[in-house]
């Protein structure tokens, strides 16, 4: 599928809450971290780019957090996206998460931020835009906020968000919203 890519990249998930690795998972944060690093390092020998998420981000203990991402990165993650999975986060929270990665993770100059927001409390577009502001690179957006549950951040409501407070965002939008 990634044979005719111009810049191919994989994406490798895992939650990072403690609940979701008990429950869900009925693993160890050990067992998590050392899988999490295979997996990152398999898709490495495959293509250049590797993003990995941590899933439940915003509800995962933030010391194991700063192990986890420090440790994908290490083990060659280019993007290392946070998820907001049961999507009732605020966008106090984004930013909070994003300006505590940027401080607290050591290489995590050698990796983009990027975050992904539900929409269930009707906040996807401001918690994007928290995070944004906050220093994320990338973020994850559907056309028409369409996704599971409630839905995600829309991508014309951020990216009119961005284009129209460009000074606010310092974010160079080039897509041309009349077309």
């Amino acid at each position: 599928a990634l044979k005719h890519a111009a810049d191919p990249m994989l994406h490798v998930f895992m939650t990072a809450s403690q609940h979701q690795i008990r429950q869900r998972l009925r693993m160890t944060e050990e067992a998590v971290m050392q899988r999490a690093e295979e997996s990152v390092k398999q898709a490495r020998g495959y293509v250049r780019n590797v993003e990995f998420t941590c899933d439940d981000a915003l509800e995962a203990d933030r010391a194991f957090l700063v192990k986890l991402v420090r440790a994908v990165i290490e083990a060659g993650a280019t993007v290392v996206n946070f998820s907001d999975t049961r999507g009732f986060g605020i966008p106090e929270d984004f930013a909070d998460l994003v300006g505590f990665i940027t401080n607290e993770v050591p290489n995590i100059g050698r990796a983009e931020i990027s975050v992904h927001a539900r929409n269930d409390l009707g906040l996807a577009t401001a918690n994007t835009l928290a995070a944004v502001k906050a220093g994320a690179e990338q973020v994850k957006t559907t056309v028409l906020g369409i996704g599971s549950k409630a839905g995600n951040a829309p991508l014309e409501e951020v990216l009119m968000a961005l284009k129209m407070n460009k000074d606010t965002y310092d974010v160079d939008v080039k897509a041309d919203p009349s077309r």
